[in-house]
């Protein structure tokens, strides 16, 4: 009846308010582009949420006018997997009617209006129409750049430690303390075949044989 309609209608605008709640403290950009049959990854942007400007440094207005698209912004080492993989995700959907996998993850760099490079997280669903033909797809996009930064130090400190290792006259190991004080070798450094006989694959492999 109507009344029920108009109870339905209101708990969905509730819910959208609340999803946009999300969205504003989360920092993520999320947006909803038209599928355009056999166009793969040339889709067309319908809603960019205000975290755009935060992200890219354009304003959302400009990508759902058209004047600026995202893939303009991708950067030029990534663009091509990144159409790559969208448009081919995509095609597929259109094909069999659904998306293999469901959500599309792509992490890839953008260039902001000012000029810094950025990383992103893209995460893409597929929304089907009343047909159960593929008609938009719906995605949230995430500034992984302190995350990616962090993870490159990581693995140049690694890189450094393990060379110094692999300097040293010794054999040098780095163990896991496991439950009940018995310990599981991580890594074994090259110098185990001179100092022990043993080859860091032998140890590795088979921790308890020596």
């Amino acid at each position: 009846d109507v009344e029920t309609h108009r109870r339905v209608l209101a708990e969905l605008e509730a819910a959208n308010m609340r999803t946009e709640a999300l969205v504003q403290t989360s920092g993520a950009i999320t947006w909803a582009d038209r599928i355009v049959p056999g166009a793969g990854a040339d889709t067309v942007a319908e809603s960019v949420s205000s975290q755009a400007l935060a992200i890219t440094g354009y304003p959302a207005e400009e990508f759902i006018a058209g004047r600026i698209h995202w893939s303009d912004i991708v950067h030029k080492d990534d663009v091509t997997g990144w159409r790559g993989r969208y448009g081919a995700w995509i095609e597929a959907a259109e094909a069999h009617g659904r998306a293999d996998p469901e959500t599309l993850a792509h992490r890839y760099r953008i260039i902001r209006r000012d000029g810094p490079v950025r990383w992103v997280h893209d995460m893409v669903r597929l929304v089907l129409d009343e047909r159960g033909v593929p008609a938009r797809v719906t995605g949230v996009v995430v500034d992984v750049t302190d995350e990616v930064e962090t993870e490159d130090l990581i693995r140049a400190s690694d890189a450094r430690y393990r060379t110094l290792v692999e300097q040293l006259p010794a054999a040098v190991f780095l163990n896991e303390i496991a439950a009940g004080g018995t310990t599981r070798p991580l890594y074994v450094s090259p110098r185990s075949t001179e100092v022990l006989g043993w080859t860091p694959e032998e140890i590795l492999s088979d921790p308890a044989a020596w």
